[in-house]
């Protein structure tokens, strides 16, 4: 398969993976590019954010780009969705399996410097993300609290979405605290 093509971030598969190297280049394992295209190359919407992506989650949502993905430092992919479902029902929507996330080991066990440096990397790739999520829904919040300053009323969809921007800001508080 031909690498994506970077100019075309928002077709079906097409999301710059070239962007990340070999991770821990001269190591243990195979190039990211293969790694993310497994997963990149089945989602829908995909678009590039910063160093990462998001794209739709293969469950159904009513919102759209709910799912976060980033290449971790040992080329793992990390995958978030923000609308609540897990690493595991995701992959099983696009037939995937956990892991099909890591780069396939092709020698050494990694050092202890190197899992530490895998952990930092996968936590401050989720710190990114929950950033970013906290950013767009104190947009909703901010524009609820507008509308009920000048004594507009809040449809129940307005509600609906004011609820989930809660459980959304719960979830980021509990990536960003570990809790």
């Amino acid at each position: 398969m031909p690498p994506p093509d970077p100019t075309n971030a928002n077709a079906r598969g097409q999301a710059g993976v070239r962007y990340y190297g070999a991770a821990l280049v001269g190591t243990h394992v195979e190039d990211t590019t293969a790694v993310a295209e497994r997963l990149l190359t089945r989602l829908e919407r995909v678009h590039k954010c910063g160093r990462a992506w998001r794209a739709d989650c293969p469950k159904p949502h009513r919102s759209r780009s709910t799912l976060s993905i980033a290449v971790g430092d040992t080329g793992a992919v990390l995958l978030k969705c923000w609308s609540g479902c897990t690493p595991a029902e995701v992959l099983d929507a696009l037939g995937m399996e956990l892991g099909d996330l890591f780069p396939k080991r092709l020698s050494r066990d990694m050092t202890p410097q190197e899992r530490d440096a895998m952990r930092e990397g996968a936590r401050q790739a989720g710190w990114r993300a929950a950033l970013t999520v906290l950013e767009r829904e104190a947009t909703i919040l901010f524009v609820a609290i507008g509308m009920v300053l000048n004594r507009e009323p809040l449809a129940d969809a307005d509600l609906t979405r004011l609820i989930e921007a809660r459980e959304r800001i719960a979830d980021c508080r509990r990536a960003l605290c570990g809790r």
